[in-house]
């Protein structure tokens, strides 16, 4: 198992996953997915310095995917921030190695950007009692809680 930067010849196999994730989401529900879109996105994401966008390879399948964004912090924009942006894996991989080598590398590479924090999101499904236990394991702890909306345009 190899978690490496995605390249273009990635994006068709990313959004494949993209595609599974999406689906799989309360975001689903007010946001439809967006093939061209989204692969615009992860493109641009590609060249961007403040984005780290990855692939969890078993043997030259995708098997994984993640995305993450260090930012300033809006209430001090001295201090820099890493977010997840969304970490998804295909149902066979979950259980192995993926999954902990795409979590590792974000916070990796948080650190070597300078952030003072690492958030992590664990979405509002039926795995969040799960995700929940993982990131407390790693150090973290809950913040915040998102609430969405559909229809306000």
């Amino acid at each position: 198992m190899l978690v490496r930067p995605a390249v273009l010849d990635d994006i068709p196999a990313y959004m494949e996953l993209a595609a599974a994730f999406v689906a799989t989401t309360p975001v689903s529900d007010f946001i439809p997915f967006d093939p061209e879109g989204a692969a615009a996105f992860v493109a641009g994401a590609l060249d961007n310095p403040d984005m780290l966008v990855l692939v969890a390879d078993d043997e030259g399948e995708i098997v994984g995917i993640t995305a993450a964004l260090a930012y300033p912090m809006y209430f001090n924009p001295n201090k820099l921030v890493a977010q997840e942006l969304w970490r998804y894996l295909a149902p066979a991989a979950r259980g192995g190695p993926a999954g902990k080598l795409l979590f590792q590398t974000i916070e990796k590479w948080a650190k070597t950007k300078g952030a003072e924090a690492m958030f992590m999101i664990a979405l509002a499904d039926e795995r969040v009692d799960t995700m929940a236990k993982v990131y407390k394991r790693s150090g973290y702890a809950p913040v915040e809680r998102i609430y969405a909306k559909g229809g306000i345009s």
